[in-house]
């Protein structure tokens, strides 16, 4: 099955947002947003590949740039996650204000911080029908090096008074049809943040440990498995006939 990419702009409280939209042969039978980490870009191979992935299974697929990175320059609100998590949620309704999505499921897969992301704009919109966490911290703060708080303390004022205003992982409860994926040897989020994550969000959920994968999975191999299960997973609570 053959898809296109067409390039689009979202229009947020915190900037315009660049975006590129993944969208399959004949109708889409579902909808997929894509959120990237705190430093990264919707540029990322991970998201780029899973998006032609995705679109051979008939999902359409919408990744972006969050304001002031990638191509999306921010110019409303300062760097937080709940920003983020509004930025977010302002792609949603604009992907659901597009005829060709507003009846159909949509589902959201996000990486690192991006994870965090759609874990609580999950847990805030019972209509996602789906959600995929990749190497999501379970907080921001707890079961970091003080060093790494101290530093955000400093470079992010917003970001580390955001977290500590925040019960984040209590909004992760509200969602459910969860597939968390993290890596063993994730040098950024330690695993257990995966399991912390799994533990508090609702079912149906699953988890999926890479015994030697890291937190961008890097290797080819963990990449592949993570794709993998991640469309499987959006599959079946996206795309079931």
């Amino acid at each position: 099955m053959t898809s296109s990419l067409e390039s689009c702009f979202i229009t947020t409280y915190a900037g315009r947002l660049s975006a590129a939209m993944h969208r399959p042969e004949n109708d889409p039978v579902a909808v997929v947003i894509c959120c990237h980490g705190m430093l990264s870009s919707k540029d990322s191979p991970k998201y780029t590949a899973l998006g032609d992935m995705l679109a051979s299974r008939g999902m359409a697929v919408v990744r972006f740039d969050h304001a002031g990175c990638g191509e999306s320059v921010r110019t409303g609100g300062r760097f937080s996650l709940s920003g983020r998590v509004r930025e977010l949620q302002e792609v949603i309704r604009w992907v659901r204000s597009l005829p060709e999505f507003s009846r159909i499921p949509l589902g959201l897969m996000g990486s690192s911080m991006g994870g965090m992301e759609v874990l609580i704009a999950g847990g805030r919109d019972p209509r996602i029908g789906a959600v995929v966490s990749w190497a999501a911290p379970s907080n921001m703060l707890k079961g970091f090096k003080p060093s790494r708080i101290f530093r955000m303390a400093v470079k992010v004022p917003a970001l580390f008074v955001d977290s500590l205003r925040h019960d984040f992982l209590k909004e992760m409860s509200k969602t459910s049809r969860v597939l968390v994926i993290h890596g063993a040897q994730d040098e950024l989020v330690p695993v257990f943040h995966a399991r912390r994550i799994f533990e508090t969000v609702s079912e149906p959920k699953a988890l999926e440990i890479i015994p030697e994968g890291d937190h961008r999975m890097i290797r080819p191999e963990h990449r592949q498995r993570a794709h993998e299960w991640t469309t499987e997973w959006l599959c079946r609570y996206l795309a079931a006939e």
